[in-house]
């Protein structure tokens, strides 16, 4: 629910901002910890969506807008 959070008021979030905002632990650098996982999880759960853009736009499917709606 933080992650979609994040993404709902920011879709281009690094993965910096998005460990700030949420807690979620980055690691040593903006590659290692859990926050990358998290999106990818958040993805496959048919949550968010990735598109291959640069820069990277993160955006909620619409189940993903659901889940935040009712989360709220």
């Amino acid at each position: 629910a933080k992650l979609l959070r994040v993404v709902a008021a920011n879709p281009l979030a690094s993965n910096a901002d998005i460990a700030e905002s949420t807690g979620i632990g980055i690691g040593r650098g903006t590659g290692d910890g859990k926050v990358r996982p998290t999106i990818s999880y958040a993805e496959y759960a048919g949550l968010i969506s990735v598109p291959d853009l640069k820069p990277r736009r993160i955006e909620l499917t619409e189940v993903g807008k659901v889940v935040f709606e009712q989360d709220a």
